[in-house]
């Protein structure tokens, strides 16, 4: 099968735009978490993973069907719990309070 400029063309750029997301996925988390202390860093990653879990649409179904099992793993039933117990630990330092508070806005 022989592909087409066109098609070669349209096959790039869509390796270009996953590749893009990703590393703004990435990015977006190290920037979140780089200079947090490990704690609140771990609880910034299960943040944002329980939000893109939350938000997952049925229509990926095999995504959905790992849902439960991820969420599980996460932790989502008690990430809550764990925030506030780090925004308690660091009421004084408005680096991590600033990194919680975009975490909880923030979906991949």
């Amino acid at each position: 099968m022989r592909m087409t400029r066109l098609g070669l063309a349209a096959a790039c750029f869509a390796a270009c735009a996953a590749a893009a997301v990703a590393g703004e996925y990435e990015d977006n988390m190290l920037r979140l978490t780089e200079h947090q202390p490990r704690a609140v860093a771990a609880v910034i990653h299960r943040l944002v993973e329980c939000n893109r879990w939350a938000g997952d649409k049925p229509y990926d179904l095999r995504a959905y069907r790992r849902a439960p099992q991820a969420v599980r793993a996460l932790r989502c039933d008690t990430v809550l719990r764990d925030e506030r117990a780090l925004r308690r630990r660091y009421a004084k330092n408005p680096d991590v309070l600033s990194a919680l508070k975009e975490a909880h806005s923030y979906i991949p």
